[in-house]
């Protein structure tokens, strides 16, 4: 047991070092993970101020309504009017406020933390309950937003064409292995990340001409997510693309936050996209990893049809050649079986009876001359 702990513990720090430590990819794998720790952190002490901020003003105003409790109660009926007249028109809102996250995740990382030390049944439980009150104060109501800002030197009209086609996709990344069009404003796509084959399905919500696109994921994707590209010429020949993205990982802000540290979180994924983009629509030529994608396909193809005409062709020839050929065992016809002895065969038998058992000399072909 120890030696397969052992094992597995030195497995994973092994790959982590490689994966680190990469002579090629390791330095910017590094950076960017210090990167992401100091927006974490950044974001996590705002967030804490923020929610700090709040409990205070709700302890302010807590203490307001117990000195209101003291009033006559005229004044109370007066004050509760003028409340309710400001509120009118607002609706609930959906969106947790800094304070009530602030709460609630401090309840569930003590939750959590009593689970790792207890190890209890019921303190397993409570910390399982924690580990869900967790995420759902990490993540809110609304899912891991992204926004970028990109200059492209070229037109806006060819910008928004190259958008609005999906199948330009697979001409600048090899990721994107299929585009399908259905015809109503829908298409799907296949891509491979980090090996693995992932589905997406949009629909076009809405497309203003040089201005706007807008797609949100369908039922049958993988994930959820809404998409906005709007586009800004800033001269002739140049353009300015807003892109806002929102999706809700699986796992919520842990799931972003674990694919976001092995680089394959969506905003990775869209830079990536984005920068591809950028270089076709400026230089006019497809990245070259593209290209062979797509040339190993065509071959690929070109082999697979080659390999099915000569698979029918074989299957054609073996066909005939079955049929053509004598039947043996316990179904064959009588006619098939030639063997001596058997009852109802006009053939003669294949080994005919030799009163000699050594084989006859062979006849001379022609005259030789005399041996020297």
């Amino acid at each position: 047991m120890l030696s397969t702990r052992a094992f597995c513990t030195g497995a994973i720090f092994g790959a982590g070092a490689m994966y680190f430590f990469d002579p090629r990819m390791g330095n910017r794998r590094r950076i960017a993970i210090e990167d992401q720790l100091r927006r974490m952190s950044r974001q996590t002490a705002e967030a804490i101020d923020a929610g700090l901020r709040d409990l205070e003003n709700r302890g302010q105003g807590v203490a307001h309504a117990a000195g209101c409790l003291l009033q006559s109660g005229a004044a109370r009926q007066n004050r509760h009017q003028a409340r309710g007249r400001q509120r009118s028109g607002i609706g609930p809102s959906l969106k947790w406020a800094p304070g009530p996250r602030l709460a609630t995740a401090t309840c569930a990382a003590a939750l959590m933390t009593n689970c790792l030390v207890r190890r209890t049944p019921s303190a397993v439980l409570l910390g399982t309950l924690g580990f869900g009150l967790f995420t759902r104060a990490l993540g809110g109501a609304r899912g891991v937003q992204v926004q970028k800002t990109l200059e492209i030197a070229a037109p806006v009209d060819q910008v928004f064409e190259f958008f609005a086609h999906p199948e330009n996709y697979m001409r600048i990344s090899d990721s994107v292995t299929k585009v399908e069009i259905f015809g109503d404003g829908r298409f799907a796509k296949d891509m491979t990340v980090a090996g693995v084959p992932v589905h997406f399905e949009e629909r076009f919500v809405s497309c203003d001409k040089d201005c706007l696109i807008e797609t949100r994921s369908e039922p049958q994707s993988v994930i959820a997510y809404c998409k906005q590209l709007r586009f800004e010429s800033i001269d002739d020949n140049r353009t300015r693309l807003h892109l806002q993205f929102e999706y809700h990982p699986p796992g919520g802000v842990l799931g972003h936050a674990a694919a976001t540290a092995l680089g394959i979180d969506a905003k990775t994924l869209l830079t990536d996209l984005l920068m591809r983009a950028k270089f076709f629509l400026e230089t006019g030529r497809e990245p070259h990893d593209a290209v062979a994608c797509r040339r190993r396909k065509g071959r690929h193809a070109v082999s697979d049809g080659d390999s099915r005409r000569e698979e029918g062709h074989s299957r054609g020839v073996d066909e005939r050649a079955r049929r053509e050929a004598p039947h043996y065992g316990p179904a064959a016809p009588i006619e098939d079986v030639h063997r001596p002895g058997v009852v109802g065969s006009d053939q003669q038998p294949v080994w005919p009876h030799a009163p000699n058992p050594l084989p006859e000399p062979a006849e001379q072909a022609g005259h030789f001359p005399p041996a020297l």
